[in-house]
Formats: structure tokens, C-alpha cells, sequence
């Protein structure tokens, strides 16, 4: 996977590999659970550090982080509504259903995940005995990747540059379309274009989901 990024939660500037102050926002109720699992500290809002272009903002894959808020941090009810999505292909289901259940507060005894470290030791012994690439943040991309599926996760993918943003008060951040290689907002006639149209089409996802709870 070559380079790639997201647009900012405001929708009005795209995250470029140059972005230092680059926020991966972290629900309140869980910046406990990935301060523990990522040994990482976090500012009042999430993750915060620059982002290198591939992914990784102050070193933290976002999508190990999607990953673990969506396979680890969420409810029985949550994490079942994945697999009706199908989200998840037979293969990864069953690698979640062993890290939801093996991991600290899951399970007790001899083997429980600590650490994202101790789920990246466990998938690379998988990866020798399948002989098959296979990592935790695969699953990261199975569920995020497309906006359509990051939209409805119970734990969505969002950043920011912006001050006075939070996890609680922001709306997913759409996939950049020029993956990140330059910088672009509101304020070039080329950057309103483009942010104009991602935003329509986050409108239409949210409105599509807002639709299909109805329904349920």
C-alpha cells in the first residue's frame, strides 16, 4: 500500500504527511483501554503527533487503533453487528473472535493479550503457520478502509488539525483522494472543489445510515 490519509473531521482541509499537529481522535471512554495497549500517552484529545503518510500518527498505526476500539472496546451487540454487515470475511472473524476473547478483561489465564504488542507477537506466529500474510491491522482495513464501512463502525476512524474538535463532536473523517501528497483546503479554488464533493458524499452515507437505523 503505497501512500494514503484522510480529510480532516471539519471537512474543510485534507491531512498531509508534512501535518505535525495531527490529532487521532480517541473516545473519551476508552482512552484508558489504548493508553494500556499502545503504551502510548494521550493529550486531551486523542493521539496526538505528526503523521508520516502511511498511516501512522506519533508512530500509532490508526488502523490498529480502528481495530482494537471496534474488535476490543466495543459491546457483545456492537462487535456482533459487524459480522451481519459482512464486514468481515469468515478468515478475519475468526482471528477477531480470538483477540476479542483473549484479550485482558476478556479472559484470565495463561495467554491473555496486555498489549497491541502481544496481538502483533500472536498474528505473526499465525502468519508462520498459515504461510500467509496476515497482521491486526488488516482487520483494521477490513473495517475502515471503505468510508461507507467506517461511517457505520461503532468506533469510526477521525482526525484533525483543528483545535476545539473532539471525538464526541465530530463526524468520520472521509479517505483523502489525493492520499495525502499535498496540502489542499477551502482556500484554493482546486481544494473547495474537492472537499465540496467529499462532503456531499459523507452527507449521503450519514444520511443513508441515519435511514437504515430507522428502518431497524
Amino acid at each position: 500500500m503505497g501512500m494514503f490519509s484522510w480529510i480532516d473531521v471539519t471537512g474543510k482541509e485534507n491531512i498531509e504527511m508534512s501535518d505535525n499537529n495531527v490529532v487521532l481522535l480517541i473516545p473519551q471512554e476508552q482512552r484508558g483501554a489504548v493508553e494500556q495497549a499502545f503504551g502510548v500517552k494521550l493529550t486531551d484529545r486523542g493521539i496526538e503527533g505528526s503523521y508520516d503518510g502511511y498511516g501512522r500518527v506519533h508512530g500509532i498505526d490508526v488502523y490498529d487503533v480502528c481495530a482494537f476500539l471496534n474488535i476490543i472496546c466495543t459491546t457483545d451487540e456492537q462487535y456482533e453487528q459487524l459480522s451481519f454487515r459482512n464486514v468481515l470475511t469468515s478468515d478475519t472473524k475468526e482471528f477477531a473472535d480470538t483477540v476479542r476473547n483473549h484479550y485482558v478483561g476478556n479472559f484470565v489465564g495463561k495467554g491473555a493479550f496486555k498489549t497491541i504488542r502481544d496481538i502483533r507477537e500472536w498474528f505473526k506466529k499465525l502468519e508462520e503457520e498459515r504461510n500467509s500474510y496476515v497482521e491486526f491491522r488488516g482487520i483494521g482495513i477490513d473495517l475502515g478502509c471503505r468510508d461507507e464501512d467506517n461511517a457505520a463502525l461503532p468506533y469510526p476512524i477521525k482526525l484533525t488539525v483543528t483545535k476545539g474538535y473532539t471525538y464526541e463532536n465530530s463526524a468520520f473523517s472521509m479517505g483523502d483522494p489525493e492520499q495525502g501528497f499535498y496540502k489542499y483546503s477551502m482556500g484554493s479554488k482546486r481544494g473547495a472543489k474537492i472537499l465540496n464533493r467529499e462532503e456531499d458524499t459523507r452527507n449521503k452515507i450519514l444520511e443513508n445510515l441515519m435511514e437504515r437505523a430507522a428502518n431497524q
